[in-house]
């Protein structure tokens, strides 16, 4: 008599641990699988050490205008007409959204980030933070017609602390 082997943490007979190889079932990963998964995995690596320096080294959105702005850089989340999305993440919708009547709210979140959104303050410039704000607010059903200025963004920032010069 055979004793049973264990497979991923429960224990099979030798005809079911046979049974399992035979269906490719993920309990026993092929070399060629692991292979395949395991150069993805270092591609995807070197893909995003290699951006990351280029997108903390100046780069900004060149979009100019509100509307040019949320197609090129906001609607790959919130999706065209700003309804939002479910699924690998949440993305709120911007239609209709109460929260966007705080003029200072939206401009925070674009500088500084929220959850899963990530800040562009490093990426856009004071005129174009401001534009896709006033777009957002006047745009997909939102009717708040009381614009923000480049000041009001350059007031919003996070001051940058400078060292101490005499």
């Amino acid at each position: 008599m055979r004793w049973p082997v264990f497979i991923g943490g429960s224990r099979r007979s030798e005809a079911t641990r046979g049974a399992l190889r035979k269906r490719n079932n993920p309990v026993t990963i092929s070399g060629r699988w692991r292979r395949r998964h395991t150069c993805a995995l270092i591609a995807l690596v070197f893909l995003t050490y290699g951006l990351l320096p280029r997108a903390q080294s100046g780069a900004r959105f060149n979009e100019q205008g509100g509307e040019a702005i949320f197609q090129g850089v906001c609607q790959g989340c919130h999706m065209a007409g700003a309804i939002g999305a479910a699924g690998a993440g949440s993305y709120p919708a911007l239609a209709g959204d109460p929260k966007l009547s705080a003029r200072a709210y939206p401009v925070f979140v674009v500088i500084n980030g929220r959850k899963a959104m990530p800040a562009f303050g490093a990426f856009l410039d004071d005129r174009q933070i401001a534009d896709i704000v006033n777009y957002i607010r006047s745009h997909f059903g939102n009717r708040y017609t009381d614009e923000v200025t480049p000041d009001e963004v350059r007031a919003l920032r996070p001051q940058v602390a400078r060292p101490f010069v005499n």
